[in-house]
């Protein structure tokens, strides 16, 4: 008994840390050079906790320190990383040089690169700054490429609306440049191993992408893009909107929702071909892992990968309060490295998409039991919605608009997620050598995608499809503690526990 109970402090104590540590790096990107104020309230706070409480003193107590710590590392992160030498040369014509450390955004025939700063008229760059050189659809420029740009730089413009200079600021960009020249000066001879091997998969990324637009239709190729290799950047405005008033939006990012489909059904499938639980688990895994590379290694991928993983592991262990508290350590450890992915909405949606898996699933699929589970159907719609309602505010808070018809249409197309990934990558990767026979997964594809727009178009042409919203953070607070307490009545009245507590 004392052994169970050590053991349970012990799992309160790593999921209260996390939480508070993640907590501590969202009060500190916010509230900017205010640590002496947080130090008095922690100080006090310690102080209350010694004569107050005594059961969960401790809890409390070593809350508060990772709390504090994770408002420190944010602090300690926006000073020593970003000096921001860049800044003095705003308004100049200069001449810099640098590394295109990033695969290059195009849309709309044009193309946007991030250059890490080497050099400015031949001075020394010390820190991690970068540029966003906005340039012609041609020449193309590649990941990996040695590039010397003349031209001026300039402070990130203001939008109303949404703050562009802070939402580049989280990325270590502080300058950008307008059609500025650029020289190729290296192909990448310098190059490690692991960028080499980068290098490599965004070719094999690029020749999949040739392939999607040879085979299928303009929107299908674009949402398939988007779907599959992360290229929501080339959807079109108009196919953009009417994604965003059709609530289907999410569907052409990556995020925790999409690895956390696949990696049920794969791990369905491998447990229905007789395989041990473990060994579906591995096997899961190194798929998962072909998911990303496939993708490009994209961060958010990557993270919502992790976050996949932390939450399957969890269940492997045989509760949900291991998976809650793996991904909240996850979450923090990712944000350890860098503070600034609080701020970033693929990881939002991927870290909230998968607690909302965790804790929501089993009851969606309680109130949806009635639904035949016809190829996983029930599954893939309770997942869905769960991962929707953890998600809903911060879809609000970044694209400024609520979709009425949203329930509606990701009940219809949602279920049909798993068959776009797994059609959509066998259509790209056989429609590179297979010629004729690659129509065999090609043309279920193209039925599903045509679906999608039939559905998408007709919701979307509804005067009542949407409403512009704008909501605060406040009211983002309210919403999550409101759902959290929902949460935990529930697990009370069905005899559950939440989080080991």
């Amino acid at each position: 008994m004392f052994v169970k109970s050590g053991n349970a402090f012990a799992a309160k104590i790593i999921f209260c840390s996390g939480l508070s540590f993640v907590i501590g790096i969202f009060f500190g990107l916010i509230l900017r050079n205010a640590f002496w104020l947080i130090g008095s309230v922690f100080l006090f706070l310690v102080l209350v906790s010694f004569f107050l409480l005594k059961k969960s003193k401790w809890v409390f107590i070593i809350s508060l320190i990772f709390f504090s710590m994770g408002f420190m590392r944010a602090e300690c992160f926006q000073k020593d990383n970003f000096e921001k030498e860049v800044e003095k040369f705003f308004g100049a014509e200069v001449e810099i040089s640098g590394i295109i450390i990033k695969e290059p955004d195009i849309n709309q025939g044009s193309q946007k690169i991030i250059v890490k700063l080497e050099e400015i008229n031949n001075q020394k760059i010390a820190t991690q700054e970068r540029i966003l050189a906005f340039v012609p659809f041609y020449p193309r420029y590649e990941y990996g490429q040695s590039v010397e740009i003349s031209g001026k730089i300039e402070k990130p413009p203001e939008f109303e609306g949404f703050d562009y200079r802070e939402y580049l600021f989280r990325q270590g960009i502080f300058a950008v440049s307008f059609s500025p020249e650029i020289k190729i000066i290296g192909n990448g001879n310098h190059l490690s191993l692991s960028q080499r091997f980068f290098q490599g998969i965004l070719a094999m990324k690029n020749k999949l992408r040739e392939s999607i637009y040879r085979n299928f239709s303009v929107n299908s190729s674009l949402l398939l893009g988007a779907i599959i290799l992360g290229d929501k950047s080339r959807l079109s405005p108009e196919l953009e909107e009417t994604l965003n008033k059709a609530g289907i939006r999410h569907l052409t990012a990556i995020s925790g929702m999409h690895v956390m489909i696949l990696m049920n059904i794969l791990m369905l499938g491998f447990l229905g071909l007789g395989l041990w639980r473990k060994q579906a688990f591995f096997l899961t895994i190194i798929f998962i892992l072909f998911f990303i590379i496939f993708t490009g290694f994209q961060a958010s991928t990557i993270r919502a990968g992790i976050m996949g993983f932390l939450y399957l592991f969890g269940q492997i262990l045989g509760r949900q309060s291991d998976s809650s508290r793996a991904i909240v350590f996850g979450a923090a450890v990712m944000l350890a490295f860098n503070p600034f992915l609080l701020n970033n909405i693929g990881f939002q949606l991927s870290f909230l998409a998968v607690l909302g898996i965790n804790y929501l699933f089993p009851i969606f699929s309680r109130w949806l039991r009635r639904i035949p589970n016809f190829l996983e159907l029930r599954n893939v719609l309770a997942m869905s919605l769960a991962a929707q309602i953890f998600t809903l505010p911060i879809l609000i808070s970044n694209f400024g608009y609520i979709s009425l018809v949203a329930p509606i249409t990701n009940v219809l197309i949602l279920p049909l997620l798993p068959f776009i990934l797994v059609f959509g990558f066998l259509s790209a990767l056989f429609g590179l050598f297979a010629g004729i026979f690659a129509l065999i997964f090609i043309f279920p594809c193209w039925l599903i995608l045509s679906y999608l727009q039939i559905i998408s178009n007709f919701f979307a042409s509804l005067a009542f499809s949407s409403i512009s919203l704008k909501i605060s953070w406040v009211w983002i607070i309210f919403y999550y503690l409101f759902l959290s307490y929902l949460i935990i009545r529930w697990k009370k009245d069905h005899r559950f526990r939440i989080a080991g507590f």
